[in-house]
C-alpha cells in the first residue's frame, strides 16, 4: 500500500514540492505535458491535458477538474520524483 514519504518522495506541502523543481515556468500554459503540476501559493494541481487540472479543492467539494485558464494559477513544472514520458 502507499505511504508517507516513500520511495525518496518527501511528505512536504505544496510550496516546498514547488521549490524542488527546477525551471518552474509562468504562462504559455498550452505547452505543458500531462502529469505536470500547476502550483498557486499553498496549493497544486495535476495538468490532465486538452487545457485540464485535476486538484482536491476541499474536504467537502472533494476532487475536481478545473480549466487551466481562469484559474489564477502562477506556476508549472515537472515534479521530480515522475518519471514522465515522451509520446512517440
Amino acid at each position: 500500500g502507499a505511504s508517507y514519504a516513500s520511495n525518496g518522495v518527501p511528505d512536504i506541502g505544496a510550496d516546498s514540492m514547488i521549490k524542488k523543481c527546477q525551471n518552474v515556468s509562468t504562462g504559455n500554459w498550452g505547452s505543458m505535458t500531462p502529469g505536470e503540476a500547476l502550483w498557486v501559493p499553498g496549493h497544486i494541481g495535476v495538468y490532465i491535458g486538452g487545457g485540464y487540472v485535476i486538484e482536491a479543492a476541499s474536504t467537502t467539494k472533494g476532487v475536481i477538474k478545473t480549466q487551466v485558464e481562469g484559474r489564477g494559477w502562477q506556476g508549472w513544472c515537472k515534479i521530480p520524483y515522475i518519471d514522465y514520458l515522451e509520446e512517440e
